[in-house]
């Protein structure tokens, strides 16, 4: 199993309470600065660093480094049968979760299977124990869902804001809480 959180505030928690698998983040802050679409990954992982540097978050070579070693991370998604994404409703994690469900709807899945977490609240905040209990309460990400992840991308990648407005008016039903 692979864990992906959109930063690593509760990856040891869930280490340490025993869970299985692989841990690693993925959390490019794509809620600030360029989301051009249709950019190569390399040309895209580079003006997302250029970003990065410009606004004093990290230095180009860092951020270009980390950019490409959560890429890496990502593609080793094909080792494991189930990939479990740890969301919350904030920005920040919303717009990493469209990114990444738009990513893996373009690729070959096989054998992998896609589940999802998403709370009301900020998992950051919970207990090592409460974290445990939301495991095993995922859902698996339906083929719906893949298909308004990619037309959310899209639309918010697009220069013209319409596109948000369109998907808006067009209904989005949010994935199942927890109980």
């Amino acid at each position: 199993m692979l864990h992906i959180r959109p930063g690593d505030d509760i990856l040891p928690k869930l280490k340490e309470a025993g869970l299985p698998g692989e841990f690693i983040r993925w959390a490019d802050a794509l809620c600030q600065g360029p989301t051009p679409a249709g950019l190569p990954q390399e040309e895209w992982r580079t003006l997302r660093a250029r970003f990065a540097a410009e606004n004093g978050y990290l230095p180009f070579d860092k951020a270009l480094s980390f950019l490409a070693e959560q890429d890496q991370n990502l593609e080793r998604f094909r080792e494991h049968d189930r990939v479990l994404l740890w969301f919350e409703h904030d920005l920040f994690c919303q717009i990493n979760l469209i990114y990444l469900l738009d990513w893996f709807s373009r690729q070959k899945l096989g054998k992998t299977k896609l589940f999802l977490i998403c709370i009301g609240k900020h998992l950051g905040h919970l207990s090592g124990e409460e974290l445990t209990r939301l495991f095993g309460t995922e859902h698996e990400v339906t083929a719906a869902e893949l298909d308004l992840a990619r037309r959310a991308w899209s639309a918010f990648c697009s220069p013209d804001p319409t596109g948000i407005e369109r998907l808006l008016r067009d209904g989005t039903a949010p994935p199942p809480l927890p109980p």
